[in-house]
């Protein structure tokens, strides 16, 4: 699924902008719930599930923005 996705960037008719938001849709529907059925986080109330949320947004946020720079720097 990840590398599969990567080819989002590749679509020279997007901006970055949507290249973002379909990356991030297809990451929410796809890698949050493996998250959530993995067994690596305790699931017992509503908070388990937005702190897993926010680890996915932090992981998430960090790569784009490191892909980003790597992107920035090789294409000069």
């Amino acid at each position: 699924i990840l590398g599969l996705s990567s080819f989002i960037y590749e679509i020279n008719t997007l901006n970055l902008k949507q290249k973002t938001i379909v990356h991030f849709v297809l990451m929410l529907v796809t890698i949050y719930p493996i998250l959530l059925l993995s067994g690596w986080f305790k699931l017992n109330v509503f908070l388990d599930y937005l702190k897993v949320f926010g680890i996915f947004i932090s992981f998430g946020v960090a790569f784009w923005i490191i892909f980003l720079l790597i992107s920035k720097l090789t294409t000069k």
